[in-house]
């Protein structure tokens, strides 16, 4: 799944919502990281901790400050599931 923000002007912001889903009979814990140079520009929560059975929306948005470079900005979002000790 992609997260496309589209084109930002400078000093805007865009928010994108993603639903978090424990199918499993124990808590889990999701990790997020971030690659690329879009790194510095988004905000999210890096941890979340979810029951079993639980679901949970999050959001993942944009900053950008008026004195940001114009460019292309890309990355990847590695999420990690582990089981929640």
């Amino acid at each position: 799944t992609a997260l496309i923000f589209g084109g930002l002007i400078s000093g805007s912001n865009s928010e994108k919502k993603i639903t978090l889903e424990n199918s499993y009979n124990f808590p889990v814990v999701y990790n997020f990281n971030i690659q690329g140079n879009i790194s510095d520009l988004l905000i999210f929560e890096k941890e979340i901790h979810l029951e079993a059975g639980e679901n949970k929306t999050i959001s993942i948005s944009t900053i950008t400050i008026s004195d940001e470079e114009y460019g292309s900005y890309s990355g990847f979002l590695k999420v990690i599931v582990k089981r929640d000790i």
